[in-house]
């Protein structure tokens, strides 16, 4: 049975997660990573010498790292994920790319402000600012959905 490696309130974690579900594929999971530990053994080091999950790892011992690279691996088997047409393939790589490189930075900017920070250190203005990125990259997503 493959597995997927990673604790599930990861948020790379989760879209591996999501996807599993969508393509009805049956897994294991092996909590890891974070206060779960197991990521800085030698297996795990194997997989993936960055330590990081989510990693999935096949019957046969292939492993995959980071979530957008098991994303595309795994999409790969259903073509109205991943279009055999290169120019939509573009476009799917293309709304990938924008979640991690635009949207996630903005996501995890007030997440650390509003979650992980002791509230008094962080100023009232800061979270304005970090609400104002986050709006702006959803309204990008909002605007390009509506067409």
């Amino acid at each position: 049975m493959p597995k997927l490696w990673g604790r599930a309130s990861s948020s790379n974690v989760q879209k591996v997660l999501w996807l599993l579900d969508e393509l009805g594929v049956d897994f294991d999971r092996v909590d890891a990573g974070w206060s779960y530990g197991g990521n800085d053994t030698d297996e795990f080091l194997e997989m993936n010498p960055t330590g990081l999950v989510p990693v999935w790892e096949e019957d046969d011992g292939f492993a995959v790292p980071e979530s957008h690279a098991i994303l595309r691996h795994l999409a790969r088997s259903n073509d109205a994920l991943w279009p055999q047409d290169p120019k939509s393939r573009a476009t799917v790589d293309r709304w990938m790319e924008y979640s991690s490189t635009s949207l996630q930075p903005a996501v995890t900017k007030l997440f650390f402000a509003k979650v992980r920070r002791d509230p008094a250190t962080v100023s009232p203005s800061d979270v304005k600012h970090f609400l104002s990125g986050l709006d702006a990259q959803l309204d990008i997503i909002e605007v390009k959905l509506a067409t």
